[in-house]
Protein backbone atom coordinates (compact mmCIF):
# COMPACT_ATOMS: atom_id res chain seq x y z
CA UNK A 1 0.00 0.00 0.00
CA UNK A 2 1.48 3.27 -1.10
CA UNK A 3 2.48 5.78 1.89
CA UNK A 4 -0.03 8.74 1.46
CA UNK A 5 0.62 12.35 3.01
CA UNK A 6 -2.02 13.37 5.64
CA UNK A 7 -2.73 17.18 3.81
CA UNK A 8 -1.70 17.61 0.72
CA UNK A 9 -2.68 20.55 -1.73
CA UNK A 10 -5.22 19.72 -4.32
CA UNK A 11 -3.50 18.67 -7.84
CA UNK A 12 0.12 18.63 -6.44
CA UNK A 13 1.91 15.41 -6.95
CA UNK A 14 4.26 13.17 -5.30
CA UNK A 15 6.24 9.54 -5.45
CA UNK A 16 5.36 6.79 -3.28
CA UNK A 17 5.91 2.79 -3.64
CA UNK A 18 7.82 3.73 -7.10
CA UNK A 19 4.68 5.32 -8.80
CA UNK A 20 3.89 9.36 -9.41
CA UNK A 21 0.35 9.87 -7.49
CA UNK A 22 -1.99 13.09 -7.75
CA UNK A 23 -3.76 14.27 -4.56
CA UNK A 24 -7.50 15.35 -6.42
CA UNK A 25 -8.76 16.33 -2.75
CA UNK A 26 -11.22 14.95 0.11
CA UNK A 27 -8.22 12.28 0.27
CA UNK A 28 -8.68 11.01 -2.70
CA UNK A 29 -5.19 10.11 -4.45
CA UNK A 30 -5.19 8.68 -8.37
CA UNK A 31 -1.85 7.08 -10.17
CA UNK A 32 -0.41 9.93 -12.18
CA UNK A 33 1.95 7.52 -13.51
CA UNK A 34 1.77 5.30 -15.77
CA UNK A 35 -0.97 7.00 -17.16
CA UNK A 36 -2.60 3.50 -18.65
CA UNK A 37 -3.22 2.27 -15.07
CA UNK A 38 -5.70 4.78 -12.52
CA UNK A 39 -6.73 3.86 -9.19
CA UNK A 40 -8.12 5.55 -6.49
CA UNK A 41 -7.13 4.93 -2.88
CA UNK A 42 -9.18 6.88 -0.07
CA UNK A 43 -8.13 7.87 3.38
CA UNK A 44 -11.47 7.81 5.49
CA UNK A 45 -12.58 10.65 7.43
CA UNK A 46 -15.83 12.40 8.19
CA UNK A 47 -14.49 14.99 5.39
CA UNK A 48 -15.22 12.75 2.60
CA UNK A 49 -19.25 12.97 2.83
CA UNK A 50 -20.08 11.11 -0.59
CA UNK A 51 -18.35 8.56 -2.43
CA UNK A 52 -20.03 6.25 -4.71
CA UNK A 53 -18.10 3.81 -6.44
CA UNK A 54 -20.56 2.36 -8.72
CA UNK A 55 -19.40 -1.06 -8.58
CA UNK A 56 -21.90 -3.90 -9.30
CA UNK A 57 -23.38 -6.23 -11.37
CA UNK A 58 -24.77 -4.83 -15.25
CA UNK A 59 -28.20 -3.85 -14.76
CA UNK A 60 -28.07 -3.22 -10.77
CA UNK A 61 -30.44 -1.28 -9.21
CA UNK A 62 -29.49 -2.11 -5.61
CA UNK A 63 -25.93 -3.17 -5.44
CA UNK A 64 -23.37 -0.95 -6.54
CA UNK A 65 -25.10 1.91 -4.84
CA UNK A 66 -23.96 2.10 -1.32
CA UNK A 67 -21.58 4.72 -0.25
CA UNK A 68 -17.73 3.79 0.77
CA UNK A 69 -17.60 6.63 2.75
CA UNK A 70 -17.67 6.61 6.35
CA UNK A 71 -20.98 8.08 6.15
CA UNK A 72 -22.25 5.10 3.31
CA UNK A 73 -24.97 7.55 2.41
CA UNK A 74 -27.08 4.74 -0.40
CA UNK A 75 -28.87 7.23 -2.92
CA UNK A 76 -32.21 6.85 -4.06
CA UNK A 77 -32.74 5.41 -7.25
CA UNK A 78 -34.93 7.23 -10.14
CA UNK A 79 -36.12 6.30 -13.37
CA UNK A 80 -34.30 3.74 -14.77
CA UNK A 81 -30.47 4.38 -13.78
CA UNK A 82 -28.48 1.28 -13.23
CA UNK A 83 -25.34 0.19 -12.91
CA UNK A 84 -23.66 -0.74 -16.28
CA UNK A 85 -20.57 -2.76 -17.13
CA UNK A 86 -20.32 -1.09 -20.65
CA UNK A 87 -17.61 1.16 -19.15
CA UNK A 88 -15.95 1.93 -16.12
CA UNK A 89 -13.02 4.08 -14.93
CA UNK A 90 -12.30 1.84 -11.70
CA UNK A 91 -13.33 -2.04 -11.31
CA UNK A 92 -15.93 -2.84 -13.55
CA UNK A 93 -18.97 -0.72 -14.07
CA UNK A 94 -20.37 2.55 -13.66
CA UNK A 95 -23.54 4.65 -13.09
CA UNK A 96 -25.54 4.69 -16.73
CA UNK A 97 -28.31 7.14 -16.69
CA UNK A 98 -30.43 7.49 -20.43
CA UNK A 99 -31.09 10.98 -20.14
CA UNK A 100 -34.90 10.59 -19.61
CA UNK A 101 -35.90 10.28 -16.27
CA UNK A 102 -32.90 9.06 -14.92
CA UNK A 103 -30.74 10.20 -11.78
CA UNK A 104 -30.11 9.55 -7.79
CA UNK A 105 -31.09 11.71 -5.05
CA UNK A 106 -29.56 11.38 -2.13
CA UNK A 107 -31.51 12.32 1.17
CA UNK A 108 -32.01 15.70 3.02
CA UNK A 109 -28.92 16.99 4.72
CA UNK A 110 -26.96 20.10 5.68
CA UNK A 111 -23.74 18.58 4.87
CA UNK A 112 -24.00 19.83 1.36
CA UNK A 113 -24.77 22.91 2.64
CA UNK A 114 -20.93 24.07 2.54
CA UNK A 115 -21.09 27.59 4.50
CA UNK A 116 -17.15 28.68 4.20
CA UNK A 117 -15.64 25.36 3.87
CA UNK A 118 -13.00 24.19 1.55
CA UNK A 119 -14.25 21.34 -0.34
CA UNK A 120 -14.07 19.72 -3.71
CA UNK A 121 -16.94 17.80 -5.91
CA UNK A 122 -15.42 15.52 -8.36
CA UNK A 123 -15.87 12.45 -10.57
CA UNK A 124 -15.73 11.17 -13.99
CA UNK A 125 -17.96 11.39 -16.72
CA UNK A 126 -18.47 9.68 -20.35
CA UNK A 127 -20.58 10.82 -22.32
CA UNK A 128 -21.78 10.33 -26.64
CA UNK A 129 -22.79 13.91 -26.76
CA UNK A 130 -22.16 16.88 -24.53
CA UNK A 131 -25.66 18.48 -25.46
CA UNK A 132 -27.94 19.89 -22.37
CA UNK A 133 -27.48 17.44 -19.28
CA UNK A 134 -27.45 17.76 -15.94
CA UNK A 135 -24.76 16.50 -13.86
CA UNK A 136 -25.64 17.56 -10.51
CA UNK A 137 -27.82 19.88 -8.44
CA UNK A 138 -29.37 21.58 -5.37
CA UNK A 139 -32.39 23.78 -4.88
CA UNK A 140 -34.44 25.39 -2.49
CA UNK A 141 -37.05 24.33 -4.25
CA UNK A 142 -37.11 27.38 -6.62
CA UNK A 143 -35.15 28.94 -8.78
CA UNK A 144 -33.65 31.90 -6.05
CA UNK A 145 -31.32 29.25 -4.34
CA UNK A 146 -29.64 26.29 -6.38
CA UNK A 147 -26.51 24.91 -7.80
CA UNK A 148 -26.19 23.58 -11.38
CA UNK A 149 -23.67 21.47 -13.02
CA UNK A 150 -24.31 20.78 -16.44
CA UNK A 151 -22.93 20.14 -19.77
CA UNK A 152 -23.96 21.92 -22.96
CA UNK A 153 -23.16 22.60 -26.36
CA UNK A 154 -22.86 26.00 -27.42
CA UNK A 155 -21.39 27.36 -30.75
CA UNK A 156 -20.28 24.02 -31.34
CA UNK A 157 -18.31 23.96 -28.32
CA UNK A 158 -18.16 21.13 -25.96
CA UNK A 159 -18.62 22.68 -22.12
CA UNK A 160 -19.13 22.40 -18.59
CA UNK A 161 -20.90 25.43 -16.72
CA UNK A 162 -21.51 25.96 -12.93
CA UNK A 163 -24.02 28.03 -11.54
CA UNK A 164 -24.72 29.05 -8.22
CA UNK A 165 -27.70 31.53 -7.15
CA UNK A 166 -28.21 33.16 -4.32
CA UNK A 167 -30.88 35.10 -3.29
CA UNK A 168 -32.13 35.05 -6.84
CA UNK A 169 -28.99 36.27 -7.76
CA UNK A 170 -26.20 34.84 -9.41
CA UNK A 171 -22.84 34.64 -7.89
CA UNK A 172 -20.53 32.34 -9.93
CA UNK A 173 -21.01 31.57 -13.86
CA UNK A 174 -18.65 30.11 -15.12
CA UNK A 175 -17.87 27.25 -18.06
CA UNK A 176 -14.57 25.16 -19.57
CA UNK A 177 -13.58 23.13 -21.98
CA UNK A 178 -13.44 22.84 -25.55
CA UNK A 179 -14.16 19.72 -28.31
CA UNK A 180 -10.28 19.03 -27.87
CA UNK A 181 -10.17 19.08 -23.62
CA UNK A 182 -14.25 17.00 -23.35
CA UNK A 183 -14.00 14.73 -25.84
CA UNK A 184 -17.51 12.30 -26.67
CA UNK A 185 -17.13 8.63 -26.04
CA UNK A 186 -13.94 8.76 -23.43
CA UNK A 187 -13.95 9.38 -19.97
CA UNK A 188 -12.93 12.36 -18.40
CA UNK A 189 -12.07 13.77 -14.93
CA UNK A 190 -14.02 16.97 -13.52
CA UNK A 191 -13.12 18.94 -9.97
CA UNK A 192 -14.34 21.63 -8.61
CA UNK A 193 -12.95 22.96 -5.39
CA UNK A 194 -12.89 26.28 -2.81
CA UNK A 195 -9.60 26.16 -1.01
CA UNK A 196 -9.04 29.49 1.20
CA UNK A 197 -11.98 31.24 -0.72
CA UNK A 198 -10.34 30.65 -4.16
CA UNK A 199 -12.52 28.57 -6.40
CA UNK A 200 -10.81 26.19 -9.13
CA UNK A 201 -12.01 24.54 -11.78
CA UNK A 202 -9.87 21.40 -13.33
CA UNK A 203 -10.49 18.92 -15.94
CA UNK A 204 -8.36 15.73 -16.85
CA UNK A 205 -5.94 16.91 -13.73
CA UNK A 206 -5.87 20.54 -15.82
CA UNK A 207 -6.17 23.83 -14.41
CA UNK A 208 -8.98 25.33 -16.19
CA UNK A 209 -9.37 29.21 -17.07
CA UNK A 210 -12.92 29.49 -17.31
CA UNK A 211 -14.89 32.13 -18.81
CA UNK A 212 -16.82 33.87 -15.83
CA UNK A 213 -19.80 36.34 -15.84
CA UNK A 214 -19.47 39.69 -15.50
CA UNK A 215 -18.94 39.94 -11.85
CA UNK A 216 -19.14 36.45 -10.73
CA UNK A 217 -15.13 35.50 -10.90
CA UNK A 218 -14.71 37.39 -7.44
CA UNK A 219 -18.09 36.57 -5.63
CA UNK A 220 -19.48 38.46 -2.45
CA UNK A 221 -21.01 35.37 -1.26
CA UNK A 222 -19.37 32.86 0.26
CA UNK A 223 -21.77 31.41 2.65
CA UNK A 224 -23.22 28.26 0.80
CA UNK A 225 -26.55 27.71 2.51
CA UNK A 226 -30.16 26.79 1.64
CA UNK A 227 -30.13 24.39 -0.64
CA UNK A 228 -32.71 21.99 0.84
CA UNK A 229 -33.39 20.10 -2.10
CA UNK A 230 -31.19 17.12 -3.49
CA UNK A 231 -27.82 16.22 -4.31
CA UNK A 232 -29.24 14.98 -7.13
CA UNK A 233 -27.03 13.54 -9.68
CA UNK A 234 -27.58 13.67 -12.94
CA UNK A 235 -30.35 16.09 -12.69
CA UNK A 236 -30.66 20.33 -12.44
CA UNK A 237 -33.26 22.49 -12.04
CA UNK A 238 -33.47 25.21 -14.10
CA UNK A 239 -36.21 27.71 -14.65
CA UNK A 240 -39.48 25.19 -13.92
CA UNK A 241 -37.76 22.66 -15.42
CA UNK A 242 -35.52 19.74 -14.48
CA UNK A 243 -32.46 18.52 -17.12
CA UNK A 244 -30.65 15.51 -17.11
CA UNK A 245 -28.10 13.69 -18.58
CA UNK A 246 -27.01 10.75 -20.87
CA UNK A 247 -24.32 8.86 -20.32
CA UNK A 248 -21.93 7.35 -17.38
CA UNK A 249 -20.73 8.89 -14.20
CA UNK A 250 -18.10 7.15 -11.84
CA UNK A 251 -16.38 7.66 -8.49
CA UNK A 252 -18.74 10.83 -7.29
Amino acid sequence: MPNFPTNPATGSYFVTSGSTYQAMGNGIFRVAAPENEVKFFTVQDDSLRLHLKFDGPNNSITAGFTGSSRHARTPDVEGDAKISTNASVTGTSSLYLDGTGDYLSIADTDDFNFGEEDFTIEFWINRPTYNLGGVYGMSDGSNNNRWNLYTATENGFNEFFFFWVYGGSGVIEARWGNNTTLTTDAWHHIAISRAGGTWLFHLDGVKQSPTFAVGSESPGTTDVKGLTQGPWIGRILAGRSFYRMYGYLDEF
